[in-house]
């Protein structure tokens, strides 16, 4: 099983701050969500790659999110971007609110769940 673990650990007007723990090389990510009010609940989600027509690119979409649909996580700068979704990067940039290098990071994370699902892993995301 490839289960992508996310842990909030900072909380302000206008976003939700956190780490993503990716399974199997311990890989760690920073992510931007809405504010608490707004993020995503607490929980276990199943994964999917998938070809956002938004984006036209791949991205990972979150499936049965309570009260929710076409949750993605994505890439995105600033709190602006995340939509009601969660946005990665390689670093958050305390003094300038933004993430940094989310491309980077959203195409490394995609490689890995692709590897990952080609394998025979079921994906999951668990957001604490």
């Amino acid at each position: 099983m490839f289960e992508i673990r996310i842990v909030r650990n900072s909380y302000s007007i206008d976003r939700t701050i956190g780490k993503m723990f990716v399974p199997f090389d311990g890989a760690e990510y920073a992510t931007m969500e809405p504010p608490l009010t707004e993020a995503i609940p607490k929980g276990r989600y199943r994964l999917s790659v998938y070809k956002s027509p938004k984006f036209k690119r791949e991205v990972l979409m979150l499936y049965d999110v309570p009260g929710r649909q076409a949750i993605e996580i994505h890439h995105g700068n600033y709190p602006k971007d995340t939509r009601g979704c969660i946005l990665v990067g390689l670093q958050y940039d305390e003094k300038n609110a933004m993430l940094r290098f989310s491309q980077s990071a959203l195409n490394e994370i995609i490689n890995k769940a692709k590897a990952a699902f080609y394998s025979g892993h079921e994906l999951w995301v668990r957001i604490e």
